[in-house]
This record gives C-alpha cells, sequence and structure tokens, in this order.
C-alpha cells in the first residue's frame, strides 16, 4: 500500500500536549498560561483551562540517574544535552472547549531553549 503523505512542516505532532512525554515546552507557569491563552478550540473560541497538578517526570528514571541529575535538570536556564533524557516535572491542564474536556501537558523547564509555537492536534495558536 502507498504510504501516506508526510505531514506538513508546521503541522503540530498528532500527540502533541496529549501525553507527557510529548507535554508542550514553555517558560515558567507565565508561559504555561500565555500559551493556554493563545489556544483556539475547534469552533474558533479560547477555551476554558486550568491546573490539575504535576503528574511526575516526563520520563521514567533510567540506569544510574541520581536526585541530584534530576535537579539539575530544573534549572529552567540550562538546555538539554544531546541524547539526555528529559526528567522535568510535568504539570497537567484541563482545557475546556464547549462541552469537551480535553487533558494538555506542560513541560515549564524549557527557559533556555525554544517554546513549542504549535497547537496541539484540534487547536489552533492565536498569533502572540
Amino acid at each position: 500500500a502507498p504510504r501516506p503523505p508526510p505531514p506538513a512542516k508546521d503541522a503540530a505532532a498528532p500527540m502533541l500536549g496529549r501525553t507527557k512525554e510529548e507535554a508542550i515546552n514553555v517558560c515558567q507557569p507565565m508561559g504555561q498560561r500565555t500559551y493556554l491563552s493563545r489556544l483556539r478550540c475547534p469552533d474558533g473560541q479560547p477555551p476554558r483551562f486550568g491546573r490539575r497538578g504535576n503528574v511526575g517526570a516526563r520520563n521514567e528514571r533510567k540506569g544510574s540517574v541520581t536526585d541530584e541529575d534530576l535537579i539539575r535538570q530544573m534549572d529552567m536556564s540550562r538546555i538539554l544535552g544531546p541524547g539526555e533524557i528529559d526528567y522535568h516535572v510535568i504539570d497537567l491542564y484541563e482545557v475546556q472547549c464547549s462541552d469537551t474536556t480535553h487533558e494538555i501537558f506542560m513541560d515549564m523547564y524549557h527557559c533556555a531553549d525554544p517554546k513549542t509555537n504549535k497547537p496541539p492536534s484540534g487547536f489552533t495558536l492565536a498569533p502572540e
């Protein structure tokens, strides 16, 4: 069977923001609120949103990862090294569009590297 065409370069990854492993990268709680305030529901309206809490590390701890390694990753000014596994603590938000509630996962420890500027599937982003 022929392969489907690749997604457009600016299209959101299908799971972006839908799992903790595919969390949306932002900088600090203000970055979370700013990103969420730019989201638009399928009907073009802004959603209501609220933080449900953290859901633990983005990835499961592996091998010889120490508590010191995890603490070092919480430095918001530090960019993860090539191949370094992201153990940041992930926050879960409930995002309400009409009568549908979506769960959106966010990583607020990405202040030194590029932030996510794409929407989760089913949403659009208003300009900054």
